[in-house]
């Protein structure tokens, strides 16, 4: 997700969706920053019944790439 220097565009791309219990999976995904973004979160969001859920980011890289 990323937003503007005065956190008023914001725009959002998913890199990869589970469902379910899973395994320790590797991932890896591209995007293309519009012009005017200068911040950029990277998320993970977990979601489980009555509060019983675990998820982890191990090893994330960001390389930014010119075109």
């Amino acid at each position: 997700q990323c937003f503007d220097e005065n956190w008023k565009e914001n725009s959002f791309h998913q890199i990869k969706y589970l469902e379910g219990d899973t395994d320790l999976i590797f991932f890896e995904g591209e995007v293309k920053l519009p012009a005017w973004a200068s911040i950029l979160h990277i998320l993970l969001l977990v979601e489980g019944k009555n509060g019983e859920a675990t998820g982890w980011l191990d090893d994330v890289i960001f390389i930014p790439l010119i075109e």
